[in-house]
């Protein structure tokens, strides 16, 4: 797949933007497993990873529109060290929630606006998604960091699920562990909400507020990629949800 195949009217404004600062290349997705477009910064080098999707130019510019939210003051969190030994498990996948979201509440909107159809927007339809989701709510015992993952992925912006799965799946979260769970899913929709409309694409306060909404604290999360010299930047390269705390503190930890 080349590049110029892939750029029309709609995005041709965004790429140049983007290929000022940095080299565009086209690496085939690595990860079978994976079907799905990722962007890779690696210092002035943007690397697109891409597999077969009916819509390829909608793919390649919803990562344009990606690489320019970070462009923007979008910044990824990568890492993260919790005082609580239960939440460090599930901070790998919390993490990747918070980047997958937070983009895609931001950019939605501009892929419309460059003409794109929304049902373009996700690479593949959500329907088994969905069955998933629903299953999953007929599942008792789930926690409520559990359950409010699977509401990310329902909430995301342009998500193509039929009307009455919709429904369903709004029945079924508001009604799980007898609606306990309704109010905190209220709010992380809510603040996710206020991040869509805020101009500015500093995230950090959102972050920290729906990290708290969903049971975090004592947890300092990393703006940095190297694990194994984490503690190099900690505490100034990341943030504090919940009371601060200092190295002495620390009693291992995993990302």
């Amino acid at each position: 797949m080349e590049i110029k195949a892939l750029i029309d009217d709609a995005n041709a404004a965004l790429y140049a933007k983007v290929s000022v600062q940095y080299q565009v290349k086209l690496v085939p997705q690595a990860d079978w497993r994976a079907c799905a477009w990722q962007s890779t910064i690696n210092t002035d080098t943007l690397e697109i990873s891409y597999c077969p999707t009916e819509f390829p130019k909608a793919a390649f510019s919803r990562e344009l529109l990606s690489v320019d939210a970070h462009m923007s003051g979008f910044k990824s969190v990568y890492a993260g060290i919790a005082l609580d030994r239960s939440v460090r498990p599930f901070l790998p996948t919390l993490l990747k929630y918070l980047n997958k979201s937070f983009v895609e509440h931001k950019i939605a909107a501009r892929f419309q606006s460059l003409g794109y159809p929304r049902e373009q927007f996700h690479a593949a339809p959500e329907g088994d998604a969905a069955d998933f989701w629903l299953s999953e709510l007929q599942t008792a015992g789930h926690s409520l960091l559990y359950v409010s993952l699977l509401y990310l992925d329902f909430i995301a912006p342009l998500v193509p699920i039929a009307l009455q799965q919709q429904q369903a799946l709004q029945k079924a979260f508001a009604a799980y562990n007898n609606g306990n769970f309704l109010k905190s899913l209220g709010q992380t929709k809510g603040i996710l909400g206020d991040w869509t409309l805020d101009s500015s694409y500093s995230a950090e306060a959102y972050m920290v507020d729906l990290l708290l909404n969903l049971g975090i604290k004592n947890t300092w999360i990393s703006y940095h990629k190297d694990f194994p010299g984490l503690l190099q930047h900690f505490p100034q390269n990341g943030f504090f949800v919940g009371d601060p705390f200092n190295r002495l503190e620390i009693d291992g930890f995993a990302t």
